[in-house]
């Protein structure tokens, strides 16, 4: 035990902790919700990776809300196939849904939008 009765935790009680769960989220303008997750650490940097155009150093907002979009929201399932499709779609849904996403990720998505000035 440590400090204040709290346990250590260990390397392998980390890795094998469930901490990506599945949430219910409302969408009215879609008549329902979707199942979300936070995204994994290897997932946040694929979506920075692939939000970027060739050679670019800035992220693409549009192109990153998208990937968030697709990598969190596990019920009902989309892929990269879907990225033009959802580009047409209404912004404010996909945005709260992408938002939550983030939150649930641990980003703080107003400090985010601040950084970058355009989310």
């Amino acid at each position: 035990m440590g400090r204040g009765g709290k346990k250590l935790l260990t390397r392998e009680a980390i890795l094998a902790a469930e901490d990506r769960a599945i949430v219910e989220f409302e969408v009215p303008e879609w008549g329902g919700f979707v199942k979300i997750k936070p995204l994994s650490l290897r997932g946040r940097a694929k979506i920075l990776e692939a939000s970027r155009e060739k050679d670019e150093k800035e992220v693409d907002p549009v192109r990153f809300t998208a990937q968030v979009f697709i990598a969190g929201v596990v019920e009902p399932a989309f892929t990269e196939e879907d990225l033009e499709a959802l580009g047409d779609k209404n912004a404010a849904p996909i945005d709260r849904v992408s938002n939550e996403i983030l939150q649930l990720s641990g980003i703080d998505v107003k400090a985010l939008a601040r950084a970058r000035g355009n989310f």
